[in-house]
C-alpha cells in the first residue's frame, strides 16, 4: 500500500525531525500546512532512486506535478530530492529563504521551462 494523501496536520509534533523520506509513494501534492510542523527539516526526499551508474530507476518518487511556495517555515532545509515525480510546473519564489540549501534535485521529471525567480532568495 503506498500513501497518497496527507492531511496538513499529519506531520504535527514532530518539530524536532530533522529527515522525512517519502519516496516510493504515490503522493500528488506537499502543502506548506504539511510542513509548517517541521521547523527544524534538514532534508526532505521525495524522489526516486536509481542505480549506482546512475543509468536505471530503481523506484519512482511521487506523482507531485506542482511546487509552489511551500517552504516559509522550513529555513533549516539543506537537501531537497524531487526527482522522478511528474513535476510540471515550479512557481516564482518557491525557495525564496532556504539560505542553508545545499542540494536540490529535480532530474527525471516533465518540467520543460523553469521560470525567472524560481531560485530567487537562494545564496
Amino acid at each position: 500500500v503506498k500513501l497518497e494523501t496527507m492531511h496538513g496536520d499529519s506531520l504535527r509534533g514532530l518539530k524536532q525531525l530533522k529527515l522525512l523520506a517519502m519516496s516510493e509513494n504515490q503522493l500528488t501534492e506537499l502543502s506548506a500546512a504539511m510542513l509548517r510542523h517541521l521547523p527544524l527539516l534538514e532534508q526532505l526526499l521525495l524522489g526516486g532512486k536509481r542505480s549506482e551508474d546512475g543509468t536505471r530507476l530503481i523506484s519512482a518518487g511521487n506523482f507531485i506535478t506542482e511546487l509552489g511556495a511551500i517552504f516559509g517555515h522550513n529555513e533549516q532545509l539543506q537537501v531537497i530530492d524531487f526527482s522522478s515525480n511528474w513535476l510540471r510546473k515550479i512557481h516564482p519564489g518557491t525557495f525564496a529563504g532556504l539560505k542553508k540549501l545545499r542540494w536540490l534535485s529535480l532530474g527525471s521529471n516533465k518540467l520543460t521551462t523553469i521560470p525567472a525567480g524560481a531560485f530567487q532568495g537562494l545564496e
